[in-house]
């Protein structure tokens, strides 16, 4: 998102305010969220200062503003980040959640505020900047500046806004492109391979950038016996190949070289032969011996796998779907782009 404003419509705060923004910035200032009365006499503002964020509220009892700041979770360029933000009548609090890692920050302060805490009519709420945000302006300020890279989802209310609505968006670019910048998962959902099913030999392709440990990779199997391939992320970390042959034997090799969950984009691939099956990811490769056959009637599930096959696959217990974002599928070096074939809860697009 380029320094710019988004305006989406009004919201129906009375007496509280609950918002929540999940970002990721290039830059350690800006605006995440503004709102005000047409005199900017009370206000509700999100916005980060030198890599702190700062909760800023002013209600329609007037005074000065009351604020909380978190240096708990300083907010670095390229991670990923959840704040949580509520003001209640004597109550305001903020929590931040560094999506890539367990670090959270919590701040909760007291406030002075009666009654209808705030009326803004018809005002829209402005994201990622706004064109005059008086309420946050510092002594001697001229403006704020506006916010530099992604924003994800904003919830207020528990409605969540469609931010990638054209109408809504001013001077803005989406941070869910188009079909070769990959798909996100959410923890949930699936996608279906266009391409036939796989057959000996294979070579898989793949990039992924987790943010959370656990969930399926990519899952292959066949309705009419044990076969399957699954690459899926352990809870205990690392990455995992899984493969059962036709003779119903199990063989699995794991990658344990590096933190999987650290905000950096792995690359992950799959060999299997007739003798041979191997998992490699940046470069890094473990393998172990195969054999028995390999028969695949079903087409390939990316990111996760359907309710059928979880039926059908009881009582093996799978992980669920991945949280995070899967890049260029190739199978036998021919890109697979499973877009027509997207449970709902999948979105095209990994962002920025």
């Amino acid at each position: 998102m380029p320094p710019a404003d988004s305006s989406v419509p009004p919201l129906n705060f009375h007496d509280s305010a609950i918002i929540s923004i999940v970002f990721r910035p290039s830059r350690q200032d800006g605006v995440l969220l503004y709102i005000s009365d047409t005199g900017h006499s009370h206000f509700i503002g999100i916005e980060i200062r030198g890599g702190i964020v700062h909760f800023v509220v002013r209600g329609t009892t007037g005074g000065s503003p009351s604020e909380i700041e978190l240096t708990d979770v300083p907010i670095v360029a390229g991670n990923v980040y959840q704040v949580d933000a509520m003001a209640v009548p004597g109550t305001m609090y903020m929590v931040i959640n560094q999506m890539n890692s367990p670090v959270t920050g919590f701040n909760l302060t007291q406030l002075t505020l009666d009654g209808n805490q705030f009326d803004f009519g018809t005002r829209p709420i402005y994201i990622g900047g706004a064109p005059s945000p008086q309420g946050l302006f510092q002594s001697g300020e001229a403006s704020r500046p506006a916010y530099h890279g992604c924003i994800l989802r904003v919830v207020q209310q528990n409605e969540a806004f469609d931010l990638n609505n054209p109408t809504i968006a001013q001077g803005t670019e989406s941070c869910f492109a188009n079909r070769s910048s990959g798909l996100t998962f959410r923890g949930a959902g699936h996608a279906i391979s266009d391409l036939p099913p796989l057959t000996l030999p294979f070579t898989l392709n793949s990039r992924v950038r987790p943010r959370s440990r656990g969930g399926i990779l990519l899952y292959a199997g066949s309705s009419t016996g044990p076969d399957q391939v699954i690459v899926y992320l352990p809870a205990t970390g690392g990455i995992r190949l899984s493969v059962t042959s036709s003779a119903d034997q199990l063989h699995s090799v794991t990658w344990t070289g590096g933190n999987v969950c650290d905000g950096s984009t792995l690359a992950v691939g799959v060999e299997a032969t007739a003798t041979e099956i191997a998992l490699t990811v940046n470069g890094a490769r473990v393998s172990t011996a195969f054999s028995g056959g390999l028969t695949l009637t079903d087409s390939s599930y990316y990111g996760g796998v359907s309710e059928s096959v979880i039926a059908r696959e009881s009582p093996m217990l799978f992980p669920s779907s991945v949280d995070g974002c899967l890049f260029s599928f190739t199978v036998n070096n021919q890109l697979d782009e499973p877009i027509n074939n997207l449970s709902p809860e999948v979105r095209t697009g990994c962002g920025v």
